[in-house]
């Protein structure tokens, strides 16, 4: 991040209105096939009519880092709010993985939905996952500087969108990691093929360097967390961890969201709060980000889940209060018909 160039090794090998809910783990036996069926459309989709986001193989790019403003004040989100002349600090973040996949159901027709209900929540930075279009991408972007964001980072399947210039922003690429059983090794290759990794971006709130982290884990057997799938994760997330945690770097105060593919009662998530000394502000807050009662659900061939797959976790931010909820979890009605933004529900977490 300070235009150094780092290699890190893993420690673990291996049109619009809306609100959300809650479910048992079925067998694997079919929702393995349809993982795969997912993943292989999701790759060969290319070749369909649209154009798919340019795949950069090979070594990761050196951060971006933008000129410091020279008026800074002209820029505070709308969030921020003056008191007796002494900026008091606000931030709400919003992380939703809004199923823009080619097969997604009612794709085009969500895509206005989605913009409309992340401007009503008035976020200052928000995480998406699955934006697999460019120009569903370029659609979100336009729409949000128009309603007062300034910068935007999309690489692959993931998009950031702030309200604050970043100073600096980067994307890195999950490493493969096969081991001795096949199926995990397809899925995993299959995920690397269409693009998983980790974006970081740096941004200054209130003289404060934050690090935000954007990522979507393996999706492979998505709520189940055991055996090889919990390695895996862990191996992503430990990528993750050895980038801003290494000697040179050495951030301060980070903020990492996004689709984690585990359950708040996971063992992955419990390593993640204990063993790595994440926080998850949103711990509290019932009610679950996948949902058999999501209307983008009902398909017979979708493995009926209710779990928190979605997280935020924060790193420094000691003295601060945060509060949170689940979004976006009601139907828009459209021409009569019942409308959800995504086939998760996001999550919404406030900072002062």
């Amino acid at each position: 991040m300070r235009n150094r160039e780092f290699v890190f090794t893993p420690k673990i090998e291996y049109k619009l209105v809306a609100e959300r809910s809650e479910a048992n783990q079925n067998s694997l036996t079919f929702t393995f096939w349809c993982s795969i069926l997912e993943l292989v459309r999701t790759h060969f989709a290319a070749c369909g009519g649209e154009e798919f986001p340019s795949r950069k193989f090979g070594k990761a790019a050196e951060p971006n880092r933008s000129k410091p403003q020279k008026n800074p004040e002209k820029n505070i989100g709308s969030n921020h709010i003056l008191i007796l002349g002494e900026e008091n600090f606000f931030m709400r973040l919003i992380t939703l993985n809004c199923a823009l996949s080619p097969w997604s159901p009612g794709r085009k027709k969500r895509l206005p939905y989605i913009v409309k209900a992340l401007i009503d929540e008035k976020p200052d930075v928000i995480f998406f996952q699955e934006v697999f279009w460019k120009s569903d991408a370029n659609y979100i972007v336009k729409k949000l500087i128009q309603s007062g964001f300034t910068d935007s980072f999309y690489s692959d399947t993931l998009l950031i969108i702030s309200k604050y210039p970043f100073i600096s922003h980067t994307y890195q690429r999950f490493k493969l990691h096969f081991d001795h059983n096949i199926f995990p090794n397809i899925y995993k290759l299959l995920n690397w093929i269409y693009g998983k990794g980790y974006q970081v971006v740096e941004l200054n709130f209130d003289n404060q360097l934050i690090t935000f982290i954007n990522t979507h884990l393996l999706s492979t057997g998505y709520g189940h967390d055991y055996n090889l799938y919990h390695l895996a994760r862990m191996g992503q997330f430990t990528e993750i961890y050895d980038y801003f945690n290494n000697e040179l770097y050495q951030a301060k105060r980070i903020i990492v969201g996004g689709d984690f593919n585990f359950d708040i009662n996971s063992s992955s998530y419990t390593m993640i709060t204990n063993g790595y000394g994440f926080t998850d502000p949103l711990r509290e807050v019932v009610g679950n980000t996948f949902s058999a009662d999501n209307l983008n659900r009902k398909f017979f061939w979708l493995e009926k889940l209710n779990q928190r797959l979605d997280h935020i976790f924060i790193k420094g931010f000691e003295g601060h209060k945060t509060f949170g909820k689940i979004v976006f979890c009601e139907p828009y009605f459209v021409n009569g018909n019942k409308l959800q933004v995504s086939d998760h529900y996001g999550l919404a977490l406030d900072i002062q």
